[in-house]
């Protein structure tokens, strides 16, 4: 490993601070002076996205669950020349290509791009090495006037780009045929965004105030739960009113006793002049929030699936109420998802990583392997293939990818779904 491919790895492997969460994500594109373009209106829209994702409970199940399905498996590794096979085993780095898979399958679902350092043999012929950028250290270099994303010249790297005098950016080149000068380049990819035209933009965007209500709602839950007197209560004592001293006493002391550590508000005290001495408590009737809250919770798990693209719950453990949900339609929901979802992101990575294959004129066409890990103890009779081939209301892609997660080899999936995977080039979206 090179020194200077050293030094920049372990940049970016670092864990940056936690910048100031107040704010959701602006997913702007400003030039910086200091010759970067802004990832967002403060240049932290990756952090605000990680900080996130541990806020939900479901989105944080779903995304990682999505990456697994995407990139969990790794790469298929049958019929491989050994060209292709020693590629995959990548020698001189740490991590061979089906971890790295793993780790740019993760970025792609959280950030919705991803990165790669590749680095160049002496003669500058092939590459001899590839290595796993995490993508929010990634900065896209200031680019010309009206040029797009297939001009890029060059990235910034930071450990932390909140605090840049501690940790400068470093620049590294963007991977180019043309110019092989540098040792190290950085192989960039972003999703098809909607508006951004060099950073790329996540699926989630549009729940991405679910997200953030899930776990509101989860703090309110919990902090009623942490309160003694949920409901909440007035006490009066009767008797006098005693001095200012003696009043924060006796508040203190009965909040010590009966309250627990959130939501110091819930108790109301109240001294009163009276003949008597007895205290008087009155409960305070509540206003029926956590009931609300609950059914704005299932509203707001909804959202959060529809904006993952999830039409069917069921294969990441959230079924309808009532619904334990049953093997065909497990299978038929993530045959589905399969088709409309993972395997046109499984394509994106694949086509990556054929470009590098295609510069070490390596022949082999490298295929993602296809998520089987909890369904493939599931079994398929006669009477369910039957019913799997038959039903018109999936697409022969769809019975494909049933009969596969059913236990079927895939030569007998394409022969009774009458469908052939095929592998097509996106030449919409370019990799720099």
């Amino acid at each position: 490993m090179s020194k200077n491919l050293t030094k920049m790895f372990k940049l970016a492997r670092k864990k940056p601070a936690g910048p100031n969460l107040n704010e959701q994500p602006l997913f702007s594109e400003e030039i910086d002076r200091r010759g970067w373009v802004k990832w967002g209106e403060d240049n932290l829209a990756p952090m605000k996205l990680i900080e996130l994702s541990k806020k939900s409970a479901v989105h944080n199940r779903i995304f990682k669950d999505k990456s697994m399905m995407v990139g969990g498996n790794g790469f298929v590794k049958d019929k491989l020349s050994k060209k292709a096979l020693d590629f995959l085993d990548n020698i001189y780095n740490e991590d061979d290509m089906d971890e790295i898979l793993a780790k740019v399958s993760t970025d792609y679902e959280l950030f919705g791009s991803f990165a790669l350092n590749l680095v160049w043999d002496i003669s500058r012929t092939f590459i001899a090495e590839v290595n796993y950028i995490d993508v929010s250290t990634l900065r896209v270099a200031f680019p010309k006037q009206g040029c797009t994303i297939n001009d890029i010249k060059g990235y910034y790297l930071s450990n932390d780009w909140s605090d840049m005098r501690r940790y400068q950016p470093l620049y590294v080149p963007a991977f180019s045929l043309e110019d092989r000068e540098s040792e190290n380049c950085i192989l960039y990819y972003k999703g098809n965004t909607r508006v951004n035209r060099f950073y790329g933009e996540p699926d989630y965007m549009a729940g991405m105030n679910n997200i953030e209500l899930e776990w509101k709602i989860s703090r309110f839950h919990n902090n009623g739960i942490s309160n003694g007197l949920q409901a909440g209560a007035m006490v009066t004592f009767l008797g006098g009113i005693p001095s200012d001293e003696e009043m924060a006493t006796e508040a203190y002391r009965l909040k010590q006793d009966f309250q627990g550590e959130e939501n110091s508000q819930d108790i109301i005290i109240n001294f009163a002049d009276s003949k008597d001495n007895a205290p008087f408590i009155q409960p305070l009737p509540s206003n029926g929030s956590d009931k609300y809250f609950i059914e704005v919770n299932k509203q707001v798990t909804d959202g959060i699936l529809q904006a993952h693209r999830v039409s069917n719950g069921i294969i990441f453990g959230k079924s309808l109420p009532g619904q334990l949900g049953n093997k065909d339609e497990m299978l038929e929901a993530l045959a589905i998802f399969q088709s409309n979802y993972i395997t046109p992101r499984q394509r994106d990575i694949e086509k990556v990583f054929r470009k590098i294959l295609d510069v070490n004129k390596i022949p082999d066409m490298l295929k993602i392997e296809k998520y089987s890990i909890e369904f493939n103890r599931i079994t398929a009779g006669v009477e369910n293939t039957v019913s799997i081939c038959s039903n018109d209301k999936l697409t022969p892609e769809q019975k494909y990818y049933i009969l596969i997660h059913s236990g079927f080899e895939e030569k007998q999936s394409q022969q009774l779904s009458g469908f052939t995977p095929v592998i097509e080039e996106d030449k919409n979206n370019p990799i720099v």
